[in-house]
């Protein structure tokens, strides 16, 4: 598995089993856990290391893991990259994922952890953000079949085509609303971690495989500050085309039927 310059997860876990099970699976899968059991050494490894992305334990003893999460935004703002934070919960509520989405997480996992989950998330988020031709190119496809596949269990029988066909539907009838409620937010200057479309975009891309329009999207949240919207106006413009590239792909129903 091919997973770019380092194969390190930056995992912030204090209990010891979790930290032993979860290092086990990521090495099954081809990764190495960096294990770390508190957020102050937490935030020290991430403005200090190389990770591909970032297990957080959201109930952390002391500074727990919302404002160790708030803490690395602050870090990438500063030092200008992004490293996505996957959350780590034992409850299984509903709410739960919104709730990380909200407090600036990219994705959500519960425990215990199972394997083939976090393979789906380790295939989700390391693919590289930065380079330049990242989107404009095509160098990543619009939708991330394999996400699809993993969610699904495949796209064989009729019931999951079904099922596929339903989501892209919802996702192109519903998506441009809140792209433009984004739009309307950063015209007005609006707090935009407030603005429930940024999550919904989020979410939704997520579920769909649209990974590359989900960084995105989670990238101009955490670079946004307050009174100087014109950087990010150029980011909504680049989920905009971003958007109407995926678009192009979900409407070609034979791009999914085809592989």
């Amino acid at each position: 598995m091919e997973v770019g310059p380092t194969n390190s997860v930056l995992v912030v876990e204090d209990q010891p089993v979790s930290q032993m099970v979860i290092s086990h699976q990521l090495h099954k899968l081809g990764y190495e856990g960096d294990i770390v059991t508190n957020g102050h050494e937490a935030i020290d490894r991430f403005a200090h290391g190389e990770y591909l992305w970032v297990l957080m334990d959201c109930h952390l003893p002391g500074l727990d893991g919302f404002l160790t999460t708030w803490a690395m935004q602050r870090i990438e703002k500063v030092q200008d990259r992004y490293i996505p934070i996957v959350a780590l919960t034992a409850r299984n509520m509903v709410g739960d994922r919104e709730m990380c989405l909200a407090a600036g997480m990219d994705d959500y996992l519960s425990k215990p952890v199972e394997l083939e989950k976090l393979r789906t998330l380790c295939n989700r988020w390391t693919k590289p953000l930065d380079e330049a031709d990242r989107l404009i190119t095509g160098k990543y496809p619009p939708v991330d079949l394999n996400v699809i596949k993993q969610t699904l269990g495949g796209l064989k029988d009729e019931a999951a085509l079904l099922f596929l066909d339903e989501a892209i539907e919802d996702f192109i009838q519903n998506t441009p609303q809140l792209v433009q409620e984004l739009r309307e937010a950063v015209i007005q200057d609006m707090v935009l971690p407030e603005i429930q479309a940024v999550y919904g975009l989020i979410s939704a891309s997520t579920t769909i495989g649209a990974i590359s329009l989900a960084r995105l999207v989670r990238k101009t949240l955490r670079t946004w500050t307050p009174g100087q919207p014109e950087q990010t106006q150029k980011d909504v413009e680049d989920i905009e085309s971003e958007y109407k590239r995926i678009h192009e792909a979900l409407q070609a129903r034979k791009y999914f039927l085809n592989r």
